[in-house]
């Protein structure tokens, strides 16, 4: 498990990963998205499938559980 936003988002394929505190990127991914809506919604709708397919109610519960308990 990689934690945070590089768990939910792949670059590219549901979203635009950018450097942490890098302004100039985030600004840059944000004009992107801004002035392609068919990138935007491509992302958008593959994003929502994989959160469907790997992001259940049981597999939550589960690897929550197991950080809770791994202490």
């Amino acid at each position: 498990m990689q934690g945070g936003i590089p768990e939910v988002i792949e670059d590219l394929k549901t979203g635009l990963l950018v450097p942490a505190r890098d302004p100039d990127a985030i600004a840059i991914a944000i004009q992107n998205l801004i002035s392609d809506n068919i990138l935007a919604k491509r992302f958008g709708e593959a994003l929502r499938e994989d959160v469907r397919i790997n992001f259940t109610l049981n597999r939550v519960a589960l690897e929550t559980s197991i950080l809770y308990t791994k202490n």
